[in-house]
């Protein structure tokens, strides 16, 4: 074994010569970002310029981000080149003045921001979150583009973060919201109409009145809860609306009066006729893809001895928006077997 040993001023100049190298080396690879960058910019490279920001150090890590995903989103969308200085606090962007200016805001809007909680009500968050089809978030955060907001885990606390005039702003719009919540038990048929087919109902309502709307089963005898967030007059017009949609679809029965000649033709077979014009209903009524239900059926005699020779009640049972429409029908078809009746004078 044997050991190789250099003079101390031979290592000293073979360090010297190595940072040279490297520090050439760093300077090649920068002029050749700076080479890429301004054909990524569409200019020159004396176009190119640098630009230098301060940063605190506690928030040099979000203008970072995980895993420099911050950063790169910067460079992104931007187009500058960014590096980040951490023992100087510093970070350095090249690029056109344009890109430069674009660059700065966005930095800043990291660097300068100030974070800001604060307590509303459980309404006021679920309203914010509760309907993507109002896209109420979305127009808040329209409205206010340098300020994130984050919702505390216990659903009362709202964060914001941004440039102080932002954050003031934001949290004057927030806390201007009048928003309250109303709660009400409903029967497992009336949560069926506010959802209505696939849903259209209660998002019809949703966007009409601008509220949220929840139905859920609760309980032990899994009761059906309607909850509405939003307006207080917001509340109390999509309620007047769905009062509206109970009224029209509850089940009505109404009689008209029919010959006992109509009685006997419609009873005949089973019921082979009343079950026709029944099915007939039925499918015009429910020809705009809504569900019809009518049901016809004559109805019951008291008396044991019935009159075959006086008018019988037909029962018409629908719900009350459709009932109108049900009897015209029927008419109509009476009217058609009326029109085909032989009538003999006798004398």
């Amino acid at each position: 074994m044997c050991a190789i040993f250099f003079p101390q001023n031979e290592i000293i100049d073979l360090r010297d010569k190595l940072r040279s190298a490297t520090a050439a080396i760093a300077e090649l690879e920068s002029a050749c970002s700076k080479v890429d960058l301004a054909k990524r910019l569409g200019c020159t490279l004396a176009d190119l310029v640098d630009r230098q920001i301060n940063c605190p150090p506690e928030k040099m890590g979000r203008v970072i981000g995980k895993q420099g995903s911050a950063l790169k989103q910067i460079e992104e969308r931007t187009g500058v080149l960014v590096n980040i200085d951490k023992v100087g606090s510093t970070i350095h962007l090249c690029g056109s003045s344009e890109a430069l200016d674009a660059a700065q805001r966005e930095v800043e809007s990291i660097t300068l921001a100030v974070d800001e909680s604060f307590v509303v009500s459980s309404a006021t968050i679920s309203y914010l979150l509760g309907s993507r089809r109002l896209g109420i978030l979305d127009k808040f955060k329209q409205k206010h583009p340098g300020v994130h907001i984050d919702f505390g885990k216990d659903k009362t606390t709202i964060g914001i973060r941004g440039r102080p005039a932002n954050v003031s702003a934001a949290k004057v719009d927030i806390l201007g919201l009048s928003i309250t919540s109303m709660t009400r038990a409903i029967s497992p048929r009336e949560a069926r109409l506010v959802v209505g087919k696939g849903g259209s109902t209660v998002n019809a309502l949703v966007t009409k009145h601008g509220v949220v709307i929840n139905t859920s089963d609760e309980g032990e005898e899994k009761s059906p809860k309607l909850e509405i967030i939003g307006p207080k007059d917001s509340i109390n017009a999509a309620l007047v609306d769905m009062e509206d949609i109970f009224i029209m679809n509850e089940e009505v029965v109404e009689t008209m009066l029919v010959h006992s000649l109509h009685r006997t033709k419609l009873v005949s077979n089973a019921g082979e006729g009343i079950k026709a014009i029944q099915a007939e209903i039925n499918k015009e009524l429910g020809s705009d893809g809504s569900q019809s239900n009518v049901f016809l059926g004559f109805e019951r005699q008291k008396s044991k001895k019935r009159s075959t020779a006086g008018p019988s009640n037909l029962e018409v049972r629908a719900v009350r928006s459709n009932i109108s429409k049900a009897k015209e029908l029927v008419q109509k078809y009476i009217d058609e077997f009326q029109a085909d009746l032989l009538t003999i004078p006798v004398s």
